[in-house]
């Protein structure tokens, strides 16, 4: 998914943390969402790597420069270890940081980006079409979502069911006879008859 914002978001007051928020979403995402302007929502589990760009502008007047800090949240939480730190020298004015981060979601999880700045005069700014030379208008931010991976679930699910038996096999073909068994002995010869008169 791809998603960007065409408006400048203030930060007044100062040292405040605040959602950087999206107002435009690519016709071509599938299974990403915003709501609420800030919570991009995920409507399938996987490992999914997060890439953004943001555009600061410092407005103040003279002087070294202001802090910005960046970090995510996840389902309203803050995400360990994800916070970063840039500096937006006046001199410069405007500074554009950009970093990835690599979560692992279920379905249903939301995360934002979150920033606070140490001077009111430090804004994400959205630029318009320019001239001299022509130039695309520029969004104060732009988050791009990609899944890397698939997420592989603790629990194993349940067993199938039995198939049917199979039918029986055909018969299989008669054995050999056996030989013959051996004669038995002779019977003992009979007494004889007595002589007539």
């Amino acid at each position: 998914g791809s998603f960007w914002s065409t408006q400048t978001q203030t930060n007044s007051p100062s040292s405040t943390a605040r959602p950087m928020t999206l107002n435009n979403t690519d016709p071509n995402s599938s299974g990403v969402s915003i709501v609420n302007n800030s919570k991009i929502t995920f409507a399938n589990a996987g490992v999914y790597n997060i890439q953004f760009s943001a555009q600061f502008e410092n407005t103040g007047g003279g002087g070294s420069g202001e802090t910005v800090n960046i970090w995510l949240k996840l389902n309203g939480t803050n995400v360990v270890e994800s916070d970063g730190k840039v500096t937006i020298a006046q001199s410069n004015k405007f500074a554009l940081p950009a970093w990835n981060y690599v979560l692992k979601l279920n379905a249903g999880d939301y995360v934002e980006l979150y920033a606070s700045a140490n001077n009111a005069n430090v804004q994400l700014t959205a630029l318009p079409t320019q001239t001299t030379p022509t130039r695309p208008s520029a969004p104060s931010l732009i988050v791009v979502f990609k899944q890397v991976g698939v997420a592989v679930g603790s629990s194993s699910g349940s067993s199938g069911t039995s198939g049917s038996s199979g039918s029986s096999g055909t018969s299989g073909s008669s054995g050999t006879s056996g030989s013959s068994g051996s004669s038995g002995t002779s019977g003992s010869s009979g007494t004889s008859g007595s002589s007539g008169s």
